[in-house]
């Protein structure tokens, strides 16, 4: 049975990584140019949003490691 602490901080690792992650991505989507065989895809409304919720996600990450670290 794997201890509650530790599912906490692997949990939160993948979360903030997937939600770092996922904002990288959106970021360097809205830099590619259209190509002729891509449709046009709609401006973001906030890039200040997808910086936040990047930096949250990578503390939230580096928070759940460091959690993982202490614990070993």
């Amino acid at each position: 049975m794997i201890p509650l602490p530790e599912l906490l901080a692997e949990f939160m690792v993948g979360l903030g990584a997937a939600l770092f992650g996922a904002n990288l991505l959106v970021l360097v989507r809205s830099r590619r140019p259209p190509g002729r065989d891509r449709p046009r895809r709609p401006a973001l409304t906030s890039m200040t949003r997808v910086y936040t919720s990047m930096t949250v996600g990578a503390l939230v990450a580096l928070w759940g490691l460091a959690a993982l670290l202490r614990q070993r």
